[in-house]
């Protein structure tokens, strides 16, 4: 999720978005919410934002179950 800068300033050419195959949720919301001239799908973007806020909201919660650390007794 924290390499959107990276995909999108290194990924690309100088005025189109990087090719499909680089992106991560992060790109196809942006490309989605702001296409190169045509109209924006403001439904789709915010659709995949809120899937992809989830899926990381339940990858959280299950990783943190599945790691939690038993108290330390002396």
């Amino acid at each position: 999720m924290k390499i959107f800068e990276l995909i999108l300033l290194y990924g690309g050419s100088t005025n189109a978005y990087p090719p499909v195959s680089s992106w991560n949720t992060a790109v196809y919301v942006y490309a989605e919410a702001f296409p190169q001239g045509t109209v924006p799908r403001l439904g789709t973007a915010t659709a995949a934002a809120i899937v992809s806020l989830a899926m990381v909201t339940l990858i959280t919660v299950v990783l943190r179950r599945l790691l939690r650390r038993e108290p330390v007794e002396y």
